[in-house]
C-alpha cells in the first residue's frame, strides 16, 4: 500500500492527466490535484481537488504549494506546465525542506531545454538538429533562401503554443514580431516520434521507449504506437550524457531520409507517455521504484512491446437523471 506517499498533479483538468490519475490510484498514492478551474467530474479520481492561481501569480502561486505540501505531506510534485515547473523550482530547497521532490530537471536544465535557441546551441555538435536561427538576428535572409519552410517558434514556449509555420523567404522577412522573441528552424518534413524517457534522482536514464506518433491535435497525440528502435534510444543516451535529467521526460524527433532530428524536449510526462507505462515492463517496475522511494531499478532497453493507443472524448453528465 502506498497511500502515505502523496503526490502532487497539476495540472490534472486535461486529456493528457487522467491516464496517470488512474495509474497512480491504481498503486494507491494518494493523489492531490490541482488546476487553474474545475470540472466536477474529476472529484472521483483524486483524494483532495484544489483551485490553484495561474503562473501570472507567481508569488501566490509558490505560497499555495507551500501550504498544500506542508498540509497533505507529499512527497512528489508531478507537473504538467514549464512555467509553473520553473516558478517551483525556484523555491526547491523550501519544498524540499519540507519533504518534497520534483519529478522533473533540476533549474538550471530546465532553463537550457525550455530556451530553443540555448537547447540548440547545447546540443548541435552531439545530434542533429534542424538549422537554427535567432529571427532578431538575422541580417541577411537571402542567407536561408535555400530552406522549402521555415518553422517560427517562440524562444521559450509551450508546445505548439506560438509556433508558425511560413511558406517562403519573402513571407518571414515580412513577419513582424508579436509578443514573442522567435527563433527560426528549417522545415523538415518527416515522420514524428517521440521517446518517453526516465531518469533515476541521480541522473541516470533508466527506460527509453520510442514512438511513432500517427495523429497529433493540439500537440497532444491522439493516436500512437510504441516502437523498437536501438537508434532513437541511443540518441537519447547521447542527450542525457550531456544534461542533467531527472524523472520522466519527453525527447521528440522528426524521421528524415533515416536520420532523426531532435526537435524538443519536454521536461515532463509527454501527452502521450501513457503508453510507455503499459509497453514496458522495466519502465512499469522502474517508476514505481522510483515514486515508493525503494531505488530499485532494471535496466532493459529491450522490453517494448510494440502497442497501439487511441484517446476519444467520452461525455458525462452531471445532474442529469433518467
Amino acid at each position: 500500500m502506498n497511500k502515505d506517499i502523496t503526490i502532487i498533479r497539476s495540472p490534472v483538468c486535461n486529456l493528457s492527466s487522467l491516464g496517470w490519475l488512474k495509474v497512480f490510484k491504481e498503486y494507491y498514492f494518494k493523489i492531490i490535484g490541482l488546476d487553474i478551474r474545475e470540472f466536477l467530474s474529476i472529484y472521483k479520481h483524486v483524494d483532495f481537488f484544489y483551485i490553484i492561481p495561474s503562473v501570472k501569480e507567481k508569488q501566490k502561486l509558490q505560497e499555495t504549494f507551500l501550504t498544500l505540501i506542508e498540509k497533505h505531506k507529499v512527497k512528489w510534485l508531478i507537473l504538467g506546465v514549464e512555467e509553473e515547473i520553473k516558478l517551483l523550482l525556484e523555491i526547491e530547497n523550501d519544498i524540499n525542506n519540507l519533504g518534497a521532490k520534483f519529478f522533473h530537471p533540476p533549474l538550471e536544465t530546465m532553463k537550457i531545454i525550455t530556451d530553443k535557441y540555448s537547447l540548440f546551441k547545447k546540443l548541435s555538435n552531439k545530434v542533429l538538429l534542424p538549422d537554427t536561427f535567432k529571427l532578431s538576428e538575422i541580417k541577411d535572409f537571402n542567407v536561408i533562401n535555400n530552406y522549402s519552410g521555415f518553422i517560427l517558434k517562440p524562444t521559450k514556449g509551450r508546445g505548439s503554443t506560438g509556433v508558425k509555420y511560413i511558406s517562403s523567404l519573402k513571407e518571414l522577412s515580412d513577419f513582424e514580431c508579436d509578443k514573442y522573441d522567435y527563433i527560426v528552424q528549417s522545415y523538415i518534413i518527416g515522420d514524428e516520434y517521440s521517446v518517453d524517457v526516465l531518469f533515476d534522482m541521480n541522473g541516470h536514464l533508466l527506460n527509453a521507449i520510442p514512438r511513432k506518433r500517427i495523429l497529433v491535435e493540439s500537440g497532444i497525440s491522439i493516436i500512437t504506437e510504441t516502437i523498437k528502435d536501438y537508434d532513437l534510444i541511443e540518441l537519447c543516451k547521447e542527450i542525457g550524457r550531456e544534461l542533467f535529467f531527472r524523472g520522466c521526460l519527453n525527447f521528440q524527433f522528426i524521421k528524415k531520409n533515416d536520420l532523426y532530428y531532435l526537435i524538443d524536449i519536454n521536461p515532463r510526462f509527454g501527452g502521450g507517455s501513457i503508453i510507455s507505462f503499459y509497453s514496458s515492463r522495466s519502465f512499469r517496475k522502474n517508476l514505481i521504484s522510483l515514486l515508493t522511494c525503494k531505488n530499485k531499478f532494471t535496466i532493459n532497453f529491450n522490453d517494448v512491446k510494440p502497442i497501439r493507443m487511441e484517446r476519444y472524448f467520452l461525455e458525462e453528465f452531471i445532474g442529469f437523471k433518467k
